[in-house]
């Protein structure tokens, strides 16, 4: 990785040690595997990961995040 990368690792290290929940998404299609494997390290969990090659993509990958945060909020 590149120094940016590592400083966003590092970023991202310390908001999930502070509890902080992450959700990444990885938008387009010519986002590199080096873009993507970022996005998914930097999200709280894999299934706070979300790929979407397209504007229905993303409207999807919002939707699954909003439901998720709904139940976050039910549950906390």
């Amino acid at each position: 990785g590149t120094k940016g990368d590592e400083q966003s690792e590092d970023a991202c290290d310390s908001a999930k040690a502070e509890g902080v929940t992450i959700y990444s998404i990885a938008f387009g299609k010519s986002i590199s595997d080096d873009g993507k494997a970022l996005l998914q390290y930097c999200a709280s969990d894999i299934t706070n990961y979300f790929v979407a090659a397209d504007s229905d993509g993303l409207k999807d990958a919002f939707k699954k995040i909003g439901r998720k945060i709904t139940r976050l909020r039910l549950t906390g």
